[in-house]
């Protein structure tokens, strides 16, 4: 209990720092300036409707795709294909847990929630969800560095061209261990707790234990076809996501290409690894509006459109489980005990 009343003041220190940074600058009444609170107003409200229709559509692109993909480890993991309706549900309930939730509870939603329908065991829903966030971190890595280090009119900072290739490193290591323990897993696991154990021996058994709920989660690839189908919704869903912050910016007046909504993204997801609030208040806003800033955005538009991004992400999330719970397809219950768990099955 101590540890997560710490881990919450953390979140909420940083995500008051991280406010501070996204909004300093713009409570100025100078009119002249154009950081006033009126101008943020006034570029919000001049949102166009076919720019938050585009957002809600490709929201909902976007959870089609989790849900596939979700699928096709289940079937790997189990043999059978949950039917669509309660992927949709158990998906749904467990992404707003880990948007929404403090202690990232929400990755203990979906296992859960599975396990109470009986589509798969929760210890291998946890598997599935630690492969999950690996594929998921190597491919947005991989974006990262491609998005930082394409050529552009206006030229990235120093900083930013180091961290494209660094993200490009990184991404063909994590590529590499991922090649190697899908042909090779209690090797990979052996030398990973033989080359840590020379560092640390508290990490090497952290480090293998994370490992073995990946490589639990690899189980689920019985064929080549559905790795490659899983790689194919996670870099499509990961397109449509930096698609629909472009569409939005289009909507909101801000003159920029499709890199430069897809450097936000990588921003914004970064933002979201670091501990923050519930809702990643603060986190989501000062990285949104620090890309857009290193971009050439001005202030007020980049302020507005950090709100906005950020209100349509939480309203997108919270309205799809609302009209879930509506439909009974999910109820608030069953939602509040998946909540808990065994300590280990969080850390796979």
């Amino acid at each position: 209990m101590i540890g997560k009343v710490v881990k919450l003041v953390i979140g909420l220190i940083i995500g008051a720092v991280c406010l501070w940074l996204a909004f300093r600058g713009v409570a100025s009444t100078d009119q002249e300036s154009g950081v006033s609170w009126d101008q943020i107003g006034k570029h919000i409200r001049a949102t166009t409707w076919w720019g938050v229709a585009g957002v809600v559509a490709l929201f909902l692109a976007q959870v089609g795709l989790r849900v596939e993909r979700w699928r096709v480890q289940v079937r790997g993991l189990t043999g059978k294909t949950p039917a669509l309706r309660e992927s949709v549900a158990v998906n749904a309930a467990g992404f707003a847990g880990v948007f929404l939730l403090p202690f990232r509870l929400g990755e203990v939603v979906r296992p859960n929630l599975g396990a109470q329908r009986g589509l798969l065991p929760a210890a291998q829903g946890f598997a599935a969800s630690a492969l999950e966030r690996v594929v998921d971190g190597m491919v947005t890595m991989g974006f990262f560095g491609v998005v930082m280090l394409l050529p552009r009119e206006q030229p990235m900072p120093a900083y930013v061209t180091v961290g494209g290739w660094t993200a490009l490193a990184v991404f063909g290591g994590i590529a590499v261990v991922f090649a190697v323990a899908f042909r090779l897993r209690a090797f990979s696991e052996q030398l990973t707790v033989r080359v840590l154990s020379l560092i640390h021996g508290r990490l090497a058994e952290r480090i293998a234990a994370m490992l073995r709920g990946f490589l639990d989660g690899l189980a689920c690839f019985r064929r080549p076809a559905d790795l490659l189908a899983y790689l194919g919704y996670t870099v499509v869903y990961w397109a449509l996501n930096a698609l629909s912050m472009w569409v939005l910016m289009r909507g909101m007046g801000i003159d920029q290409g499709l890199m430069a909504a897809a450097f936000c993204l990588c921003f914004i997801v970064i933002s979201v690894m670091i501990p923050a609030p519930p809702g990643n208040v603060g986190n989501f806003h000062a990285f949104a509006r620090a890309a857009l800033a290193i971009v050439g955005v001005p202030l007020v538009p980049a302020v507005a459109y950090a709100i906005v991004v950020h209100a349509l992400s939480v309203l997108c999330v919270v309205c799809l489980v609302l009209a879930l719970v509506a439909t009974g397809d999910l109820s608030w219950s069953r939602m509040r005990a998946a909540t808990s768990a065994a300590p280990d099955a969080t850390r796979a």
